[in-house]
């Protein structure tokens, strides 16, 4: 019963088609009425059988001769019809759960708007659902899928190759990806070339996955080459602080990082605790490789740092963790440095990256026991040397 505007792509010959864009997914349409208007203005209107308006495209700007065109791209855009690069407005900038080349997902300070993908509640009700895929600001940015306001899937930081959760992201010469990081703009978008002759969308499913498609031109038939979470390590901070999970024969091992003991024998949940506390005055870092980097969101960066300098920078901080390379792209470059609990890591048996953990410095018990057994030995030593001076005596004087 209810009806929507939406964009789907030409040449779906199946009963279920691909809608990537829904305008009205919040106010449906309840019968067979209503229309679309575009006014002199510019405005596009969604209004109902009562002439009530149940969507608008909320353009502010403006022109003399404004044209509603879909572009080839899939955006739904208000233009100048004077000045085709003047846009008015776009669909590209208030996405629903489909993420498509030319499109960006991101905070851009100029605009204020903080635009990323929402699921389906179904597959029949285009509604905003309960998961969300968007860039995590707070700390070093990063991409994370939410179930409502808590994290679900945490794809990573991007390290200038791929996000650091994600080594497995495809990487051929077919996606060109671009992550902008500066004080105006913090945007994650992809493109692929003009002679690519298929279609690709990425999407946030009602379930919480991220799954990418590709479908042959000409074709109806669309296949999945990416989604996540993979697997049980994917699920975020599913081992709890300072351990590592890794794949097993289809099931998840936690383990605790060196220097660290479970919290619980029962939960892992948990997480694991220092065996024993830092010492701010020893500088001593263990690298680990391979990993997936941890939760970035309390941590801080400087992409123009070294990695001796990040050293320098987390020694000089009692509350600095860990610390990495933003960037692993030739000699890597940046830095991120951690603060507190190392959360969400994972091993990966290709890719993954460095990072370099604080730890106490060692215990001395090596040399303590070293010392007591020099003890005993001078102990041994002395009366040994004794008895045989009172015998080597007894011997000499007594008849």
């Amino acid at each position: 019963m209810n009806r929507f505007l939406g964009v789907w792509y030409v040449n779906e010959l199946s009963a279920h088609k691909e809608v990537i864009w829904v305008a009205n997914r919040e106010i449906p349409l309840k019968d067979r009425s209503g229309f679309l208007n575009f006014t002199q203005q510019g405005v596009l209107l969604l209004l109902n059988g009562n002439n009530e308006r149940i969507w608008s495209s909320n353009k502010t700007t403006n022109v003399e001769s404004p044209v509603m065109q879909l572009l080839d791209s899939g955006n739904l855009v208000v233009k100048d019809g004077k000045d085709n690069n003047f846009i008015l407005w776009q669909s590209f900038e208030y996405p629903c759960d489909t993420f498509l080349p030319g499109m960006m997902i991101g905070w851009s300070s100029q605009t204020g708007v903080d635009r990323y993908l929402i699921s389906w509640k179904s597959a029949d009700d285009p509604g905003p659902g309960q998961f969300s895929f968007g860039i995590d600001r707070r700390g070093f940015p990063q991409l994370v899928v939410k179930n409502g306001t808590l994290k679900h899937y945490r794809l990573g930081s991007w390290n200038g190759k791929s996000f650091t959760g994600t080594p497995d992201l495809p990487t051929n010469q077919s996606f060109k990806y671009e992550f902008i990081l500066n004080k105006t703009h913090v945007d994650y978008s992809y493109e692929i070339p003009k002679s690519v002759v298929w279609l690709t969308r990425l999407i946030v499913s009602q379930s919480g996955f991220v799954e990418r498609f590709i479908r042959a031109d000409q074709t109806n038939v669309w296949t999945r080459i990416y989604g996540a979470p993979r697997d049980l390590c994917d699920n975020y901070s599913v081992c709890g602080a300072h351990t590592i999970c890794k794949m097993v024969d289809q099931s998840h091992n936690c383990t605790c990082l060196e220097g660290f003991v479970p919290k619980s024998l029962t939960d892992w949940s948990k997480g694991c605790a220092r065996r024993s506390a830092l010492n701010c005055t020893h500088g001593i870092f263990q690298k680990f490789t391979g990993l997936k980097l941890p939760d970035t969101s309390l941590s801080w960066y400087d992409t123009s740092m070294s990695l001796v300098e990040c050293k320098d920078m987390c020694l000089k901080n009692c509350s600095c963790t860990a610390y990495a390379n933003s960037n692993i792209t030739g000699e890597g470059s940046g830095c991120i440095l951690w603060f507190g609990d190392l959360v969400d890591m994972r091993e990966f048996s290709t890719g993954g990256q460095d990072l370099y953990i604080r730890m106490p410095p060692p215990l001395k018990t090596g040399i303590c026991q070293y010392s007591f057994h020099d003890s005993q030995a001078g102990y041994f030593f002395h009366s040994f040397s004794v008895f045989f001076f009172f015998f080597w005596m007894r011997k000499l004087y007594v008849p």
